[in-house]
């Protein structure tokens, strides 16, 4: 059986209420029947009335006390059941949040580990580019100096050359200036 706070307090009260006034009756009736049997009756009656009256005010008293504390108690646990829900829906949105979050941060680490990857294939083509330019430049180095001396070897051809005209000029002035003269012997007068 499930009884409310409210319903649980009120029992309680009702409860502490009877065994309060049968041991306040008890105790006053006990403790003044023998004063009650030597007073007058009215007088007895009155006195009785009073301390009735009395017990009856502070059980009162009591009791509204009782009632207002189960009250306070009653509000507390309703406030305590919202705080609680509350509580829970603010951990059910954190976890939430929170898978939210590591879902996120895989991605960010698969993405990374991807720029990485992409980062070091380009270091590895930029250190074989490098390679091949650097082996360019070597190459182009030897042509150039390749270059250098065919053009020095070419000058030099060109200077025998001119030399070796200038000789054949001077041959062929030489024989003309002899054929003219008759110095020059053809191969079929000698003979």
């Amino acid at each position: 059986m499930k009884l409310s706070a409210s319903a649980l307090g009120h029992v309680l009260c009702r409860g502490l209420e009877a065994a309060f006034e049968a041991e306040l009756a008890e105790r006053l009736f006990g403790d003044h029947l023998g004063t009650l049997a030597h007073a007058n009756a009215n007088a007895r009656a009155t006195v009785v009335a009073g301390e009735v009256k009395s017990l009856a005010a502070q059980i009162s008293s009591t009791t509204a006390a009782i009632f207002s504390a189960v009250a306070r108690i009653e509000e507390a646990s309703r406030s305590t059941g919202a705080l609680v829900d509350r509580v829970h829906a603010l951990l059910v949105s954190l976890a939430a949040s929170s898978s939210s979050s590591l879902a996120a941060v895989e991605r960010h680490e698969c993405k990374t580990a991807r720029i990485q990857s992409i980062t070091r294939d380009v270091a590895d083509n930029a250190t074989s580019t490098s390679a091949i330019v650097m082996r360019f430049a070597d190459a182009s180095s030897i042509l150039a100096a390749s270059a250098d001396d065919t053009q020095a070897l070419g000058n030099q051809v060109r200077r025998r050359a001119t030399e070796l005209d200038s000789r054949i000029a001077t041959f062929v002035g030489e024989l003309r200036r002899r054929s003219t003269s008759g110095l020059v012997t053809r191969p079929s007068e000698v003979g």
